[in-house]
């Protein structure tokens, strides 16, 4: 089979017919496909966003990291540029891959408040494997993370509670 120009529209226009009829593995295939020709930048871009959208939307988190990440490495002038890094940051959290996630959350020059409330999660839940580690000192600088934006006030208190408990293991009472 030729490729042609046309071929990389009829892919993008099917994957969005087939999206909408909930056929995800359909749509998927055909914004794969319209996102790897090259005849149209636009068409190219918006299929890579539909196609990183997608894996996250049916729980393919992996897949999803490393689409969104070529996405926003490669376009970052786009229209879906935000709303790719909170749909990443929020495929690192169901990763449990924290500490990437805290990597690439702190390496963007400003958060949407979704991200906000991602970082607040990821910072949590990195003190709170650093703390069974007993990698205490690390726990407590997660912690203290997880309370610079205190969207969700459950967390803000848990973070509070498990550095003091990690200050009184350490012995450090009066920080604690």
């Amino acid at each position: 089979l030729q490729k042609r120009p046309t071929g990389q529209e009829e892919s993008y226009y099917l994957g969005i017919l087939n999206a909408e009829q909930g056929n995800q593995k359909s749509a998927l295939r055909a914004f794969g496909k319209a996102a790897a020709d090259d005849y149209n930048r636009g068409i190219k871009m918006e299929a890579a966003f539909q196609y990183a959208k997608m894996q996250t939307a049916t729980g393919n988190y992996s897949l999803a990291i490393e689409s969104l990440s070529a996405f926003v490495a490669d376009y970052p002038q786009s229209s879906h540029y935000e709303e790719a890094n909170d749909l990443l940051g929020e495929a690192y959290l169901r990763t449990d891959n924290y500490a990437q996630a805290i990597d690439h959350i702190e390496s963007l020059p400003s958060l949407t408040p979704k991200l906000r409330e991602s970082y607040q999660k990821v910072t949590f839940y990195q003190g709170t494997v650093l703390f069974n580690k007993a990698r205490y000192y690390d726990a407590v600088q997660h912690f203290a993370k997880a309370q610079k934006y205190q969207i969700n006030k459950q967390i803000s208190l848990q973070a509070y509670y498990w550095s003091g408990e990690a200050y009184r293991i350490g012995k450090r009472l009066d920080d604690a």
